[in-house]
């Protein structure tokens, strides 16, 4: 009597060649997500965050000049860290990020991201009802200057005193001041004694941007 055999060879599954061209594709995958993601040029950094081509152009060659100064071998990485960090310290809305990275350079990247959201909270005790975030971005040394609150203070203090003109609301006018031409609060910080007793005793560079806005 014959019997009928039955197979019992089972379903293969995808043979050992057609696995090893499958695991082959995902690597191949994997490094052109590698590659992708590493192709991104400082250019690109600065421009996702509003920086203009001529703005990027002045920045680019800073970076190239003194690449000995990144402390890391990816300057593009290296730099969207630090302008993601200061975007987290002054916000990324209406443009003063952008003017902030242009205006500090690779001098403002370098510096603690901690220290300087600690000065930003002593500016803006300092300097209050004053738009802080674009008061920096004009003058970013502010992020970084010793003792800031104490010198704005005394700046303030000093503009308020050899205010020329008669006014309701002398100290506003001074803010008013600061926050168009940020810089005297860094400059003035050398004129603040009591031998300085009126505008005339300043700078004349000092006394046309005081004069100009008290006018």
């Amino acid at each position: 009597t014959m019997q009928v055999v039955k197979s019992t060879r089972a379903v293969q599954g995808p043979s050992h060649e057609n696995k090893r061209h499958q695991q082959g594709v995902v690597c191949q995958r994997r490094l052109l997500i590698r590659l992708f993601a590493t192709a991104t040029t400082p250019a690109d950094v600065l421009s996702s965050r509003g920086l203009k081509p001529y703005q990027i152009e002045r920045l680019e060659r800073e970076l190239t000049n003194k690449q000995a100064e990144i402390p890391s071998d990816n300057a593009s990485a290296w730099l969207e860290e630090r302008v993601a960090g200061l975007a987290a310290v002054i916000g990324d809305g209406d443009g003063h990020l952008a003017n902030l990275i242009y205006n500090g350079g690779l001098e403002l990247l370098q510096k603690d991201m901690t220290v300087m959201a600690s000065q930003l909270v002593e500016l803006k005790e300092a300097l209050p009802g004053v738009a802080v975030s674009e008061v920096v971005a004009k003058e970013p040394r502010l992020l970084w200057a010793p003792d800031v609150r104490k010198t704005c203070e005394a700046v303030v203090k000093k503009l308020v005193a050899i205010y020329p003109y008669k006014s309701q609301d002398k100290r506003g006018d001074v803010l008013r001041v600061v926050a168009e031409y940020p810089e005297l609060l860094v400059r003035m910080a050398y004129y603040t004694g009591d031998k300085y007793r009126t505008v005339q005793d300043l700078p004349v560079d000092l006394q046309n941007r005081i004069l100009r806005n008290y006018c």
